[in-house]
Formats: structure tokens, C-alpha cells, sequence
């Protein structure tokens, strides 16, 4: 049986996956789902969206650190000047380890719960980075949308 991590942050993202079955394709198919979201404090939420298969959890949200906010800020006039290999190195080396730091119950969770998946639908936001971060420091598959 497969686990899927997702992490859903914004209503927007919601009415987009779950209100067109996403939970119901994936348990369906024999996937353990554990749905990260705010919405896990809200009953009615709750009472829609939870079901056989299917875990809801919220994690504190933080703010970005400064240093986030300088990495981020350097990575996106390196992608604007065209220096990909660049960002990304600086990603690797420096943004990774900020976005750790930064969230660790968020990298508490993908280390207990071992997820064979982890879906962000927010990268920019300190609520999905840290989940993706740590993802991919243990080597597992990582899908992500930048919402723009």
C-alpha cells in the first residue's frame, strides 16, 4: 500500500483536488493517505474530506526566517538573469537546510510517518517547504506546484 503526503494550505487548492475526488482516486487505488492542512481544525472540514484511508493533520505555521526570505530573494534575480543552475545549487546547499530549520514538525512527520510520496501544492509557502525539504534530504519522490 502506497502513502501519500499532500499538503494543501489554501481553499483555492482544495475545491481544485478535493472537490474532484482526488482522496476517493487514491484510497480507491489502495493509497494511505495523510492530508496536511489547516483544515484538519475545522469540524465540518473534517467531517467532508476525512474518510476510511484518509488521515487529516494540521502543523503550526511559521513564519520565513530572513534567511528564507534573502534565498529566496537571491533565487528569483538569479532565475530572472537566467543562472537556473545557479538557484538551484544555492537551493541545494543553503535553501534546503533554511527550510529544515525552519519547520521542524513538518519534518518530524515525513520522518515517523514514511511516506512513499510527498505533494506540496504551495512551494512557496514555509507550510509546504519544510515537508518537501525533508522529503527529499531522505530520497523520497517529491511533486510540487508554484502557485503564481
Amino acid at each position: 500500500m502506497a502513502r501519500v503526503l499532500i499538503e494543501i494550505g489554501e481553499g483555492q487548492i482544495v475545491r481544485n483536488l478535493l472537490e474532484n475526488d482526488l482522496l476517493e482516486l487514491l484510497t480507491d487505488a489502495g493509497a494511505e493517505v495523510r492530508l496536511v492542512t489547516p483544515g484538519a481544525r475545522v469540524p465540518r472540514f473534517v467531517e467532508r474530506h476525512g474518510q476510511p484511508g484518509v488521515t487529516l493533520r494540521d502543523l503550526p505555521i511559521g513564519r520565513r526566517s530572513r534567511g528564507e526570505q534573502y534565498e529566496f530573494a537571491l533565487s528569483q534575480l538569479l532565475l530572472r538573469r537566467g543562472q537556473r543552475r545557479l538557484q538551484r545549487s544555492l537551493h541545494r546547499r543553503l535553501g534546503v537546510r533554511l527550510a529544515l530549520a525552519q519547520s521542524p514538525e513538518a519534518e518530524r512527520l515525513v520522518v515517523e510517518w514514511k511516506p512513499d510520496v510527498v505533494v506540496g501544492t504551495h512551494l512557496s509557502q514555509v507550510y509546504s517547504r519544510g515537508m518537501i525539504a525533508a522529503a527529499r534530504v531522505r530520497g523520497i519522490p517529491t511533486l510540487g506546484n508554484l502557485n503564481s
